[in-house]
């Protein structure tokens, strides 16, 4: 009996940790968010963009990470097929040449 309160009393430990952590990156996100509508304001103060524009790239940089994400590449070195966004092969290690078509937000070592 002893053993399943452990199991119960470890679990909700977990859970509080993963809540914890959640609410971490909640307040990440709301934080980017806020930094983000200062960032928008500001270039459309200094520019004369207008949120029409802004909306307008915002569509075609969602379409071109549609596009990116099933994109593939293969190793130069062992010729595994690897997703576009990676930096070194998963196989081999060997570095992958990343000059092709890859945002710099897409890239992961």
């Amino acid at each position: 009996m002893a053993n399943d309160f452990d199991k119960v009393s470890s679990s909700l430990g977990g859970a509080e940790a993963d809540s914890a952590r959640i609410d971490k990156l909640e307040a990440k996100v709301r934080h980017l968010s806020l930094i983000s509508e200062a960032l928008w304001i500001i270039l459309r103060d200094k520019t004369g963009l207008t949120d029409e524009q802004l909306h307008k790239v915002i569509h075609a940089v969602e379409e071109h990470r549609k596009q990116r994400k099933d994109s593939k590449q293969n190793c130069h070195q062992c010729g595994m097929e690897l997703p576009i966004n990676k930096t070194k092969c998963i196989y081999c290690g060997a570095e992958l040449d990343i000059t092709n078509n890859v945002s710099p937000f897409d890239l992961h070592p």
